[in-house]
């Protein structure tokens, strides 16, 4: 489920994301992609105080760098505005 969760993201389909990703975090509530994913979509349709939540749970359980450097670009989107 994540694959096509990450490939709606970025599109029209923000929300049919957010389904997928809510459905596998539901499955595994220690799922880091599905935070992060959950992030992203949120990040696109500009719902950045959800979106920071999401990303912060996901860096619980996860030890990748990319999802720090996500949050890193979300702190600057943000002040961008």
């Amino acid at each position: 489920l994540a694959q096509p969760g990450t490939r709606l993201s970025g599109g029209q389909a923000e929300e049919e994301s957010l389904s997928i990703f809510e459905e596998l975090i539901q499955k595994d509530p220690t799922d880091s992609m599905a935070y992060m994913g959950q992030g992203s979509a949120l990040i696109n349709l500009e719902r950045y105080d959800l979106a920071f939540e999401c990303l912060e749970i996901g860096l619980q359980n996860s030890k990748n760098v990319s999802h720090f450097i996500q949050v890193g670009q979300l702190y600057f989107q943000r002040n961008l505005q």
